[in-house]
C-alpha cells in the first residue's frame, strides 16, 4: 500500500492536540528575546550530524514493528508506523508500545514533560543510543483509537534557531510551536539562512499537476533535508501574529543530494528528486555510486547497460535529422541513466544530463515492465 506520510503524521499529531489540554497553554516569553536553539532544553547548541540510514534502521526498523491485535489500516515504512484499533483503549495502547519497545531496548524519556497521558490520548517519547521515537495515541470522535510511532533519529526540534518569540505554545523534540510578530516570509528567509549554515539543504515539492503555479499549499512552508532527516517549517497568520511550527522527521525514502545542488525539488511518495549542479557527469556518477549503497540501494548494472544501449541507438537513428530549434543545446547533451534496487522498495531510475556548464539530476520510479 502506498503511504502518504504527509497526511498520516499531521492527522495523528493533530488528534492528540485536540484531546490533550497540554497542547494549548502558552508560556509567555518577552518579545525582544531571540533564544538560540538550545535556550530551553537540557542539551545546548545545534544538533549533531544526523544519524546515517543504517544507524536509523539499525536501532529499529519500523517497517517490521508489531501492531496491536485486530488493528486495521496498518501503514508502515522505515520512518513511521501507524494503525487504527476499532474501539481501542488508550491505556492498553500505551502498555503495548512500552512493552514492545522495551524488547528492542528502547526506554521512556525521563523528562516528565515528554510523557503526557490523558484519558483520550497520550504522547510519549522513547530513547535508545541517542535516537528518539515519538508515539502519538488518541481516540477519535467515532471511538476508534489511532496510534502513530515516528522516528526522529538523533535530531531535536528544540535545538533549531527561532525568530523573536512572543509566545511559546509547545516545545517537544518532535516539534516546536511558537508565535511571533515577524511575518511568514521573513521567518522562512531566516530559517533558510540559518539552516544553510548548519548544512541543511532547502527543497520544494514538485508542482502539483493541474494547479496554477504558486498554489498547492507551499507558500507557507520551508522544507529542508540533511541525510535521512527532514525539517519542516510551517507558518500561519493568527490574530495579527504568525504561528510557526518547526518539525523533525525521518524521511521514508531519503536520497542523497550533492552539496552544490540548486533548485532542489523532492517528493517522498512516489519518489521524485530533481536539481541542478555545476558538477560534471563523472562527478555526479561517482557521488551516487558511493552514496546510494549507504541507503541500501544497489545499482542494477545490467539494466543500466541495456538502457544506455537503447539511448545510443536512438541517438544514432536521429543523427541526420535537423535539430529542433526550441531544444537549444539539449540535443547534444550527454545523458546517463542508471537503475537502483533496494529490498521492499520500488526500483528507481536515475538520470543525469549535462548541458553547457550544468548537470541536471533526476530520480523517478523505474517504469514497470509492460506485460
Amino acid at each position: 500500500m502506498s503511504i502518504n506520510w504527509n497526511c498520516v503524521r499531521p492527522m495523528v499529531l493533530g488528534l492528540f492536540c485536540i484531546v490533550a489540554a497540554g497542547c494549548d497553554p502558552a508560556v509567555n516569553v518577552p518579545a525582544d528575546v531571540r533564544p538560540d536553539a538550545g535556550s530551553s532544553v537540557t542539551e545546548s547548541g545545534p544538533n549533531p550530524e544526523p544519524a546515517t540510514w543504517s544507524e536509523i534502521v539499525g536501532v529499529v526498523d519500523l517497517r517490521k514493528f508489531p501492531v496491536m491485535e485486530k488493528a486495521v489500516y496498518v501503514q508502515q515504512n522505515a520512518a513511521g508506523s501507524h494503525f487504527t484499533l476499532p474501539m481501542g483503549d488508550v491505556a492498553q495502547a500505551i502498555d503495548f508500545h512500552k512493552a514492545k519497545l522495551a524488547e528492542f531496548g528502547w526506554k521512556p524519556e525521563s523528562d516528565p514533560k515528554l510523557w503526557q497521558v490523558l484519558p483520550q490520548g497520550a504522547q510519549l517519547f522513547f530513547n535508545k543510543n541517542g535516537q528518539r521515537l515519538y508515539a502519538s495515541i488518541g481516540v477519535s470522535g467515532d471511538g476508534n483509537l489511532n496510534a502513530g510511532l515516528f522516528h526522529l533519529a538523533n535530531i531535536d526540534a528544540r535545538r533549531f534557531p527561532r525568530t523573536a518569540v512572543a509566545e511559546l505554545v509547545e516545545e517537544l523534540p518532535s516539534r516546536v510551536i511558537y508565535r511571533t510578530l515577524a511575518d511568514g516570509e521573513k521567518i522562512r528567509k531566516f530559517m533558510s539562512e540559518e539552516l544553510a549554515k548548519q548544512g541543511w539543504q532547502e527543497f520544494r515539492r514538485p508542482p502539483i499537476k493541474g494547479l496554477p503555479p504558486g498554489m498547492g499549499g507551499t507558500n507557507n512552508e520551508a522544507r529542508f533535508l540533511k541525510g535521512a532527516v527532514g525539517v519542516d517549517v510551517m507558518t500561519y497568520p493568527i490574530d495579527g501574529e504568525t504561528q510557526v511550527m518547526t518539525g523533525v522527521r525521518v524521511l521514508p525514502n531519503p536520497l542523497p543530494v550533492m552539496t552544490e545542488a540548486r533548485a532542489v525539488e523532492y517528493e517522498e511518495d512516489p519518489v521524485q528528486l530533481t536539481y541542478a549542479t555545476p558538477a560534471d557527469v563523472g562527478a555526479v556518477l561517482a557521488f551516487y555510486r558511493t552514496e546510494m549503497p549507504k541507503l541500501g540501494w544497489k545499482e542494477d548494472e545490467a539494466a543500466s547497460k541495456k538502457d544506455a544501449e537503447r539511448r545510443e541507438a536512438a541517438k544514432k537513428a536521429k543523427f541526420d535529422k535537423p535539430k529542433d530549434p526550441k531544444a537549444g543545446d539539449l540535443d547534444d547533451a550527454e545523458v546517463v541513466t542508471l537503475r537502483f534496487d533496494a529490498p521492499d522498495r520500488r526500483p528507481l531510475r536515475f538520470e543525469v544530463l549535462h548541458s553547457g556548464e550544468v548537470s541536471f539530476v533526476r530520480f523517478t520510479p523505474w517504469p514497470e515492465e509492460k506485460k
